[in-house]
């Protein structure tokens, strides 16, 4: 039974979510376990020390009431009488606490997509989730469905384990994308556009040698990348185009996502703490970051 872990809030993000969820229950088995988990921030110490601690018990249960209503609704229409906790405490924390108690087999959130500088400076639960669970995480972004049949995933690959875990992911999850899904392989080579950067500023000039050496190179990079997890789809019996693209990461996927109509994009993560993150920044954070196309995020 596959075991699904629903963390929501009051805002739309997380109906899409729970929407997503309901339109690929055929697909994922008649009965799947679903957990909705909603984390209430606290009051102060002081404040609930004067008398406010009924008052604050009694304002946890109507607000997650408020939100847990709606969703139960919807996951009954399709036979689905979902756990619902209610914690106190960071989101994020309460997310990594439930992991370690039900087993989840994927986490499902809702999430917004904010701008990459916003991204960067405020972070977000998303990426704290991300960064301290293990667990596949699926981000929905908007209120589109994704098709029953025919669904057109494209698989990140970074030439890491990170990669890697996300075809394997992909393998282990089959049924959530239906029948006759269309796979891509994606791997973005950033050589030649910093080149071609250099380039145009005027910093730099390459002759046909040093071109066809950096395109050897970038061939040989796409290999690496491709081939871990062409082996790995091949052995479930499944065929994916592989794409080529050049330029920024975390930009060129995205720019292709909603070029090809992707339904789902899979990427692995390394998993960097949420300061790391920001500071560094990362490629799933920036695809995250644009568009409204489902993405699953697996760590490596």
């Amino acid at each position: 039974m596959l075991k699904i872990l629903l963390p929501v809030d009051e805002s739309l993000y997380s109906l899409y979510a729970v929407r997503f969820v309901v339109a690929r229950t055929k697909l994922l088995g008649s009965k799947p376990r679903v957990m909705l988990l909603n984390a209430q921030m606290p009051w102060s110490e002081a404040l609930l020390k004067n008398g406010a601690r009924e008052a604050f018990d009694e304002f946890v249960t109507r607000a997650s009431e408020k939100i847990f209503a709606p969703l139960r609704k919807i996951l009954r229409t399709k036979g689905i009488d979902a756990e619902e906790k209610v914690v106190v405490g960071r989101p994020a924390d309460a997310v990594a606490a439930a992991v370690k108690s039900i087993r989840p087999d994927l986490i499902v959130m809702g999430a917004q997509g904010l701008s990459n500088v916003k991204k960067l400076f405020l972070g977000s639960v998303s990426t704290s989730v991300i960064s301290k669970t293990r667990v596949p995480v699926l981000l929905v972004r908007g209120r589109r469905v994704s098709p029953a049949s025919g669904m057109k995933v494209g698989i990140a690959l970074d030439g890491s384990g990170a990669g890697d875990a996300a075809a394997s992911c992909v393998v282990k999850h089959l049924a959530l994308l239906g029948p006759d899904p269309k796979i891509f392989l994606l791997h973005v080579f950033e050589g030649m556009d910093g080149i071609k950067a250099y380039e145009t500023a005027g910093y730099m000039t390459l002759n046909d040698e040093d071109k066809k050496q950096l395109r050897a190179l970038e061939e040989e990079e796409y290999e690496e990348a491709f081939a871990p997890a062409r082996r790995i789809l091949k052995e479930a019996g499944i065929t994916a185009q592989e794409v080529k693209l050049e330029g920024m990461a975390g930009d060129a996927i995205a720019k292709y996502g909603a070029k090809e109509g992707l339904d789902l994009i899979v990427m692995g993560s390394h998993g960097y703490s949420n300061f790391k993150s920001a500071v560094m920044g990362s490629v799933a954070t920036r695809v995250a970051a644009e568009g409204k196309i489902p993405l699953l995020v697996v760590r490596g």
